[in-house]
């Protein structure tokens, strides 16, 4: 049997949580989901449907144990396991730590990394914890079944920076894993800015930093709300949209705290782009950076950590962002923050290089190298089916 002979490919997706407005994975998904389901019969598998879309089945997978989340994906994995029959679809594609999938799109840092050190006295501790540790030892487990190499697997990196840290862990894997970033959808800016910070209770002259993130320390909003501090600037603002605790944000500045909005999760985040003068994302350790590509689409400049921290800034290195070398030191950000604050002609010249330079990140082009990686596992069972 030949792939033209086939017909119309029946695949099964994976991922615990079905959402465009959820974190990377999640959004990755849900957009190249929608471009699957345009040449292929798609079924989501899914603890959880933020929204639904039109051509696509759903199955819901029964939320047996919300905490601990390992419980929870292990079980996870087992019950998917059984729902889909590996008979029944041609491509079972997880964006999920589960066994069984025969594509996989990986989005974090293997399990294994975070207990490999390269001294030896950290890998000691590492082995020991992880000996005492249900939670390391079950996500070590699924993951190693999950990341075995076998003829019938592929697997799909969404960045340079996380394909080095995978093949570095599992260098088994290494001729069988693409690399497919995430992508937009290429529009004009037709938001009204002054009209969006009205809306959202803003001053219409301020100079605003938006902040996109799941996860506020990690992605570094601590060190901004310092660096601003040091800037001590009445007309700087910084609005913060995403899922975040707040109150673990410290402020020592009566002016800062006042000149910080926290607006929550947001559906619409072009809104917040498109309001702002500049995104700011000092991350410590993103494997790509999706709302950097989303500020750059709507012509927005970002200030990003550099691509030691963060997978976007391979492209954006170095006079298409403001790179932060150090997203821990707040006296950097300050500096990062003066230099483009105000500073309309390198705006213009950040923002016309970095689109240039990501125009080609489009969803089709996510779609087009994932299906590249269906059509080598298709490949590989008809070889052994003929054998």
């Amino acid at each position: 049997m030949r792939i033209a002979e086939i017909g119309k490919l029946k695949v099964a997706v994976i991922i615990r949580n079905f959402s465009s407005s959820g974190g990377g994975a999640e959004k990755y998904c849900y957009e190249l989901t929608k471009e699957l389901a345009k040449h292929y019969e798609v079924h989501v598998f899914s603890q959880k449907f933020s929204e639904t879309l039109k051509n696509i089945t759903y199955h819901k997978v029964p939320l047996s144990i919300k905490r601990p989340r390992f419980l929870n994906q292990l079980i996870f994995s087992v019950q998917t396991k059984f729902l889909i029959d590996r008979k029944e679809f041609n491509i079972i594609h997880s964006h999920d730590l589960v066994t069984h999938a025969n594509v996989y799109t990986l989005h974090v840092p293997c399990f294994k990394s975070s207990i490999s050190r390269d001294l030896t006295l950290e890998k000691i501790f590492s082995y020991l914890s992880l000996i005492f540790s249900p939670r390391k030892i079950t996500y070590l487990l699924i993951e190693f079944f999950q990341l075995r190499n076998k003829k019938n697997k592929s697997f799909i990196a969404v960045s340079g920076y996380l394909k080095k840290n995978i093949v570095k862990n599992y260098k088994n894997i290494e001729r069988s894993i693409y690399m497919a970033p995430p992508g937009f959808y290429p529009s004009p800016n037709k938001f009204n800015k002054i009209e969006i910070r009205k809306k959202y209770s803003l001053p219409t002259n301020a100079y605003i930093l938006a902040f996109v993130a799941h996860g506020f320390k990690r992605k570094g909003l601590q060190e901004i709300i310092h660096a601003l501090e040091l800037i001590e600037n009445q007309d700087i603002f910084i609005v913060i949209a995403g899922d975040g605790k707040s109150d673990e944000i410290n402020f020592n500045s009566a002016l800062v705290k006042n000149n910080s909005r926290f607006l929550g999760r947001i559906n619409n985040t072009n809104e917040v782009y498109a309001m702002s003068d500049a995104l700011i994302h000092p991350t410590k350790g993103d494997t790509f950076g999706m709302v950097a590509l989303e500020a750059i689409s709507l012509n927005i400049p970002v200030i990003i950590s550099s691509k030691k921290f963060c997978g976007i800034s391979e492209y954006l290195e170095p006079d298409k962002a403001i790179i932060i070398n150090n997203p821990f030191d707040s006296l950097e950000i300050k500096d990062k923050v003066m230099e483009i604050y105000n500073n309309e002609k390198l705006n213009k010249e950040l923002t016309k290089k970095a689109y240039g330079a990501l125009k080609l990140f489009t969803w089709k082009e996510t779609f087009r190298k994932t299906n590249e990686a269906y059509l080598k596992v298709l490949e590989n069972d008809i070889c052994s089916n003929n054998n």
